[in-house]
């Protein structure tokens, strides 16, 4: 009898022993990754961590107002994999990748090289997949080490500003799997955000003049992040930039973006007013020996503009409509002659409006893209 209570007390103690061993560490315990940059060097990659320390429970908040939550490692590496693995040595403890909120690609990246890139993300079972993805003026390091009173600015804040600037039809927004598919495309093409960092000096002048007779002010120097434009990439690597508008517009074209937005001028004024897409639809068209793929979008006015008489009203609405569709139309075309209609998504168009013809010229989409062409039509 005391044989059998001296086992089950030891398989008691051990089943306690199991369970505790193998709970997974609560939220509080781990280091929280939040952003990711990614840099090329000579013999590899440089990657950047923002991290949130456990004190801070994951939060940006941080317990002890005294002591920064927010923390910045870097290393480098063969493949951007091998320098994760680094960073997640240097940091130490229980680490988590799945609250990653963006992936911040160097100007000097080429997207194409994906094993090397990608392949970490791919086969952890921790990595959000849909996280967002932008491009950096210079290098990821620069803007993720961005200080901010005392900090850094903290990861959310990267995509809030991708929406926000979306929601103003003044950029576009790419998800992880987004970017894999346009890589994976024949042409590589893709259009990022950019995020830059501009300076800017505020001054605060104290008592107006001194007995001197001379003015006092105290300026002081501010690094703000901000994002100034879009990169195009085109087989993997980057080749041009446009403007906020121009990445409306992008949008628009390719289905991704909900506004759009314009600068007009009118009854001796200018004004800029923002329009959402309320409905896009993509016809198909044979002109000769061209494909024309015509985007018709519906626009709704979300700008609330004072005017005298609802005929003023409506004839703003009418040029700021027809000055989308100037800028729209002449955007395409100069996308499309630089680059090709891959861009805009046409090889989307071809298999699914024309799919026999597509199938006929994979091995050779270049030459069926000089003969595909991009309309567009503002109702």
């Amino acid at each position: 009898m005391m044989k059998r209570k001296y086992y089950f007390l030891i398989i008691m103690l051990l089943s306690v022993v199991y369970f505790t061993g193998t709970q997974p560490p609560e939220i509080a315990d781990r280091i929280m990754v939040h952003a990711i940059g990614i840099d090329v060097e000579e013999e590899g990659y440089r990657v950047t961590m923002q991290t949130f320390t456990p004190e801070s429970s994951g939060s940006e908040t941080s317990i002890d107002p005294s002591q920064p939550n927010v923390s910045i490692v870097s290393d480098s590496g063969r493949t951007v994999g091998e320098a994760i693995r680094i960073c997640f040595n240097r940091l130490g403890g229980n680490i988590f990748i799945g609250q990653n909120q963006i992936l911040l690609f160097g100007r000097s990246v080429d997207l194409s090289q994906k094993e090397d890139l990608f392949g970490y993300f791919l086969s952890s079972s921790e990595t959000f997949l849909n996280v967002d993805c932008a491009s950096a003026e210079n290098t990821a390091e620069e803007i993720l080490r961005t200080p901010i009173t005392g900090n850094a600015i903290t990861s959310d804040k990267y995509p809030e500003m991708i929406r926000s600037a979306s929601d103003n039809g003044r950029c576009v927004e790419v998800s992880f799997t987004e970017l894999l598919d346009r890589i994976n495309s024949h042409e590589k093409t893709l259009v990022l955000p950019t995020f830059s960092l501009s300076q800017q000096t505020s001054s605060d002048s104290e008592g107006g003049e001194s007995s001197g007779g001379e003015e006092k002010s105290d300026k002081l120097e501010e690094r703000r992040l901000k994002i100034s434009s879009g990169a195009v990439y085109a087989d993997g690597k980057f080749r041009a930039e446009i403007s906020a508008e121009q990445m409306g517009i992008y949008g628009m074209i390719c289905g991704s973006g909900e506004n759009v937005h314009t600068e007009i001028s009118g009854g001796g004024r200018k004004y800029s007013e923002t329009y959402r897409i309320s409905s896009r639809a993509v016809t198909a068209s044979s002109e000769g020996e061209e494909i024309v793929f015509c985007i018709s979008a519906r626009a709704i006015p979300l700008d609330s503009q004072m005017f005298e008489a609802i005929s003023d009203r409506t004839g703003s609405e009418t040029a700021a409509k027809r000055e989308i569709e100037k800028k729209a139309a002449a955007f395409a075309e100069a996308m499309c002659a630089e680059f090709t209609p891959e861009i805009f998504g046409a090889d989307y168009f071809l298999m699914r409006h024309y799919p026999q013809v597509y199938r006929q010229h994979a091995d050779d989409p270049e030459e069926l893209y000089r003969h595909v062409r991009i309309a567009v039509e503002i109702e």
